[in-house]
């Protein structure tokens, strides 16, 4: 393509203006050219400092079978990035938005707006380019077809910049019939130095082309990674470009890892690490039927699979084989050997092991206080530790921090450690809100470590693994997925579309699992498994009075007790119960489940570890001292089954997914310390009202099944995920089902973004409401809370600021929020979504929130 630029295109460009901002009470505004420019200038730092040259290419080689549409596809992406506010010469915006006198209002012109001109301006620039290179060529039809995919895609971009991307076929459709432009093709005309004959013409070829069939699968996830990429390229250097003008704040960092060899310097000086090296060369010896040896072998056979050619790594071992630990050894062995990776990602299923990992890389990496400042956590409940440091510094350290640029690193992850939740993940790979797009381009040349992958909606685990290893090859990603029970995912990827990506790190972990400091830590029993009552309450108070006659007979003065369900609800009856039963016993009885505070949370793991290491008591709050002898009791749901670090010595768990199953063993037991750990199995709740779709919860696949008893005692999780994926191909790939395989097909097929982002949705929730519970007796004044949310929602700041200051806030009401399925009533206030109730005591017992409370049954029993 010959070299024009746009000055070349444009009539006095430097007439016009982009942006305005206040100083001192005059009014400054930005030309059009100038932040044109500032885009391009963030766009190529990312560009470069990414090395998104080799994704792109790797990208054009998926989608054509020549190279001499090369430049023109070269030329097309850097123009996305210039043309996307050349809409703004529109007279309208100009006059009304930017108060241009130089500018004559056209009155043709019905609004200000500048997205759907820019996209038009673009298609004008580049359609008949593109037409002339194919009529000069011997072109097939697949090479056209991709080069109209691509220039609808950056036209889908341009016009979606304020908002989010649409579907293909909607973009081709509104293009084509675009009135507003075609009324003001003089003003066009007039105002371009462009050929504007015969542009219907070329607008429907575009629409034919592009619209013929893709069926290569490959090519189909190019164009979609492509679409998401070049959106997220054009939005984060749009929104940076703005804020250096208006704000006066020059991006200079994009939060990347930049000294991979001291963190791996600082990790190999940490005494885990240490040790396990002295063992590698034969200079230590664990003591006999120490597990550490275990770990410390898996270990080892880990880090020597490490294929770094490879860009898909599973590991498989067992609950409390330290998983965490190995992955970030195998992160840093791979950082140091491909110097374009740049960021390590951990994305878990639950905040609960968010927060628990993020802890450990702190205790990992605390001799370093440089490394520690790169690890940040990015969920739903951040808070920002920054934020005190505003207002503490000099007035040179605050224009470093500020609330613009702690949202901004928030906003586009600049952050090098990142640990978040796989909800976020899925966002940035699937979801469809303007903000969703941003990280993509960070995530390019990445570590993603993902943990618990079976926790993941097993209905979408064929496409999920499909997507993986797409994103794994475009943009150069190391994924390593972890599991204690980990689905054969070999077998779910279609190997003609990425084969040789996969590597098994564990090649025969039957010889871990099989091991008698993991096989026999503890003891299985599946007696109460036999209770077949049918009324539900009959039951539920059968199966307490075993638990209890249980519980008491293993009493010693000092044993630890798990009970885990399903429902909160069944819990908090049972740990109210429980305090009846036991009442003025001396036995300790706790309870947590998800709405469990993280200060309530860690006070009782930080107890249960000082029961079995009295060491770590002097840690302990003050008002937990006390605790600290008898025998104890947790009642929980599943949030502490996935990483959760406790040891007890006997458990009883309501029926579930085998995976989780095999999660609660790992918290009876889990460092050997326990003679006769013993865990017991009931079914109570229904699981399929838990876990709706999964075919996990099928009978047969289930502790009901004999067969399923016998595997998980003997530890074989592979023959069970044999019969769990033979049960997902019938259901799942033979299915027409919008939500099923062959409706992902269409929907990537179509580049339908909303279609992906409903389809690759992780949970299914009903309606929920928020409420907020002002309660007495807590650390902190909850009713003061309600009126600092109140009074921030109306506060006149910056919008960045109050962003920030009401995740801090929401970080603190946190502990007092909770949700329920059904609309409130007898609430005292309502704002900003939430619903206040003044008297939240009234629906607390032995202080847990009961949501039957709110039923207006005062009435509250057992059963």
């Amino acid at each position: 393509m010959k070299n024009i630029t746009i000055k070349d295109i444009i009539n006095n460009l430097d007439s016009y203006r982009a942006h305005s901002r206040d100083t001192d009470g005059h009014e400054e505004y930005e030309g059009l050219y100038e932040h044109l420019e500032l885009t391009h200038k963030y766009y190529s730092k990312i560009y470069k400092e990414k090395e998104l040259e080799q994704v792109f290419d790797r990208i054009y080689n998926n989608l054509f079978t020549s190279e001499d549409f090369k430049p023109l596809y070269y030329s097309m992406i850097s123009a996305t990035i210039y043309c996307h506010d050349l809409g703004k010469i529109n007279p309208r915006f100009q006059k009304e938005k930017m108060n241009n006198e130089n500018i004559k209002l056209d009155l043709s012109f019905q609004d200000s707006h500048h997205s759907s001109y820019g996209s038009w301006i673009y298609m004008r620039l580049f359609l008949k380019e593109m037409f002339n290179i194919v009529d000069s060529l011997d072109a097939g039809d697949d090479d056209i077809c991709a080069i109209c995919n691509i220039i609808t895609i950056n036209i889908n971009a341009i016009g979606g910049h304020h908002g989010s991307l649409k579907a293909r076929d909607e973009i081709i459709t509104n293009t084509c019939n675009n009135d507003t432009v075609f009324s003001n093709i003089n003003f066009f005309r007039e105002n371009f130095n462009l050929e504007w004959t015969e542009y219907k013409d070329d607008l429907e070829s575009l629409k034919f082309f592009a619209n013929i069939d893709l069926n290569d699968r490959k090519k189909q996830a190019s164009l979609y990674i492509y679409s998401r990429l070049i959106f997220g390229l054009l939005t984060q250097a749009d929104i940076l470009a703005t804020m250096e003008f208006t704000e006066k704040i020059e991006t200079s960092s994009l939060g990347l890892i930049d000294k991979p060899d001291e963190i791996l310097e600082n990790y190999d000086n940490n005494n885990v690490t240490k040790i396990i090296r002295e063992y590698e060369l034969g200079a230590y010896s664990y003591d006999n039927g120490n597990i550490n040896e275990v770990r410390t072998r898996m270990f080892l056979e880990a880090e020597k699979n490490l294929n770094h050619d490879k860009n898909i790594f599973t590991l498989e071992a067992p609950t409390g084989a330290g998983k965490t630990n190995i992955s970030v050894n195998l992160a840093l062995k791979l950082l140091a050997n491909d110097r374009r990776l740049n960021k390590i990602f951990y994305a878990f299923p639950y905040n609960t092991l968010v927060e628990q990992t993020y802890t450990t890389l702190l205790e990992t990496f605390k001799e370093n206080k440089k490394v520690i400042e790169q690890i940040s956590i990015y969920n739903s409940v951040n808070s920002f530790e920054d934020l005190d440091k505003i207002y503490e510094s000099s007035e040179e350290d605050k224009e470093e921090i500020s609330f613009k640029t702690l949202y901004r690193d928030y906003q586009f992850l600049y952050y090098p450690i990142t640990v978040s939740t796989n909800i976020k993940l899925f966002e940035i790979f699937f979801g469809n809100s303007k903000s969703s797009y941003y990280p993509l381009p960070l995530m390019a040349n990445s570590i993603i470590i993902l943990d618990e992958i079976q926790s993941y909606k097993n209905l979408i685990w064929h496409e999920m693994i499909e997507m993986v290893g797409y994103f794994a090859e475009i943009l150069n990603i190391k994924f390593i997925i972890m599991s204690a029970t980990l689905p054969g995912i070999q077998s779910l990827i279609d190997k003609s579309q990425v084969d040789g990506l996969v590597e098994t790190l564990i090649k025969n972990p039957s010889q871990y699992y099989l091991d008698t400091r993991f096989k026999d830590r503890v003891e299985c029993d599946f007696s109460i498994l036999e209770i077949k009552e049918e009324n539900y309450d009959d039951k539920k108070m059968i199966i307490f009075q075993h638990i209890v006659e249980i519980i008491k007979n293993s009493l010693n003065g000092k044993k630890l007790v798990l009970l885990e369900f399903i429902r909160k609800k069944t819990a908090l009856d049972f740990y109210s119960e429980l305090n009846n039963t036991f009442e003025n016993s001396g036995i300790v009885i706790k309870h947590i489940d998800g709405d469990t505070s993280k200060r309530e949370r860690k006070d009782i793991i930080d107890l249960i570890k000082a029961r079995k290491n009295p060491e770590k008591a002097v840690k302990l709050n003050e008002n937990l001292r006390s605790e600290l002898d008898g025998d104890f009791i947790l009642v929980s749901t599943q949030v502490v089954e996935a990483g959760v670090d406790i040891d007890m010595d006997i458990g009883f768990k309501d029926i579930s997914l085998l995976d989780s199953e095999e999660q609660f063993l790992g918290r009876i037991n889990r460092n050997l310390k326990s003679k006769d750990a013993k865990a017991y199995f009931f079914d109570l709740d229904e699981v399929k009202r838990i876990y709706e779709g999964d075919v996990r919860t099928e009978k047969s696949l289930s502790l009901k099944n004999k067969d399923i008893q016998d595997l998980l005692v003997r530890k074989n999780f592979k023959d069970y995920y044999e019969l769990v994926l033979r049960e997902l191909n019938t259901r799942n790939l033979n299915t027409s089902d919008e939500y099923g395989y062959k409706g992902y097909v269409s929907i990537l097929k179509g580049l339908d973004f909303e279609g992906m982002k409903k389809h690759f949705k992780l949970i299914d929730e009903n309606d929920k409401y928020t409420i907020y519970l002002n309660v007495s007796g807590e650390i902190c004044n909850t009713e003061d809370l309600w009126m600092q949310y109140k009074n921030l929602l109306m506060a006149n700041m910056d919008y960045a600021e109050k962003k920030i200051r009401l995740m801090n806030l929401r970080a603190k009401m946190d502990s007092f929020t909770y949700e329920i399925y059904s609309i409130p009533s007898n609430y005292q206030d309502y704002f900003g979504g939430i619903y206040y109730f003044k008297n939240g005591d009234d629906y607390m017992i032995n202080g847990k929130f009961h949501s039957e409370l709110m039923k207006n049954d005062k009435n509250y029993s057992f059963m």
